[in-house]
This record gives C-alpha cells, structure tokens and sequence, in this order.
C-alpha cells in the first residue's frame, strides 16, 4: 500500500488565527503553495475530505482526475469554537480533560476523529493511492499507521500547507494495522 499524504493550502481562517470552519477556502497564497506541490505519478484514486478548502486542492492538484469526496477525512471539528479566534476562546475547562478526549461542546474530540480515519482506512483498497485532508487528520492517519503516539506526535509534528508525504506499507502490515 502506499499512501501519499497532501495538507490542504492555506486558507482564510488560518490567515486571521482563528479556529477552522467547514466552509472555509483556500487563499491566494494558499493557491501559490500548491505550485511547489508537484506530483508526477498515477495512482489508483485521489481521496479528498469534503471540506472546501482540501477539495479546492484536489481540484488544483488532479485537474483532470476524479476526485473522491469523503467526509471521514475532514479535520477535527471545535464545535462553539469554529470561526473563534484562537486567543479568544476559552478552552481552560476542556483542557482538564484527558488530552484525548477534550472536545468543545458541539465539537468531536481526537478518539472520533481516529475512529473516522480508522474507518476510512479499514475501506481502503490495495494500491496507490492520493488522500488530501487537514493537519490533524493527517496526523492521526500517520499515527495510526506508525503506531506512533497520537499525543506525542500532535504535540511535536506540524504539516505546512500543500505539503506531501508518501508512506509505504506492506499489504500485510496493513492489514494488521487497521484490524488492530
């Protein structure tokens, strides 16, 4: 299996610090990005969250390729929080949580999300394929099939916008990941 991994480009609520939106579109600078973005091989099919900003870079990126829109790879959702400045929202009760588990109210915490990604994966088919999704959901993807712990790695790794990464991965090895 081998999986090339894409972040979507900058977008408007990135631009003003704020937390994502659903709706929210790439920026101009976001669209330049995705020039360095080059990708020169085929592949067996282009997923792409269904969220604005990641189908826009699917579009830029495989003009020509049919693009499979899916909602298990969005980012993580902040509820009450999403369009909120990230310095103005209070997050200090939340964060008491178990890091896992925090979720602002209407929101999904990150064991939702990993147990969406984990879903998408499960569905997969063999071969080659593109996934364009967010930073936090390309994160849990990469620890789910590193087996690297997802605090950890959220908390130490960052993904610029409209960059790539390619993993390969047997098919057994795989398979061992997503049925675990």
């Amino acid at each position: 299996m081998q999986l090339t991994l894409i972040r979507h480009g900058e977008s408007y609520v990135h631009l003003k610090g704020a937390h994502q939106t659903f709706d929210d579109k790439l920026t101009v600078q976001g669209i330049k990005q995705l020039e360095y973005t080059k990708i020169y091989e085929t592949f067996g099919a282009i997923y792409s969250s269904d969220m604005p900003r990641a189908l826009e870079t699917a579009k830029i990126l495989f003009k020509k390729s049919r693009i499979k829109a899916d909602e298990r790879l969005r980012e993580k959702r902040n509820g009450i929080f999403e369009g909120v400045l990230k310095k103005d929202a209070d997050w200090s009760e939340i964060n008491k949580l178990p890091f896992l588990e925090r979720k602002a109210p209407q929101g999904e915490n990150l064991l939702e999300v990993k147990t969406r990604i984990l879903q998408f994966l499960r569905d997969l088919p063999e071969g080659k394929h593109v996934i364009i999704s967010h930073g936090t959901a390309l994160r849990v993807m990469i620890s789910l099939l590193l087996q690297i712990d997802l605090e950890q790695l959220l908390k130490s790794v960052q993904i610029g916008h409209g960059s790539s990464l390619t993993l390969t991965i047997s098919k057994d090895k795989f398979k061992k990941l997503v049925e675990e």
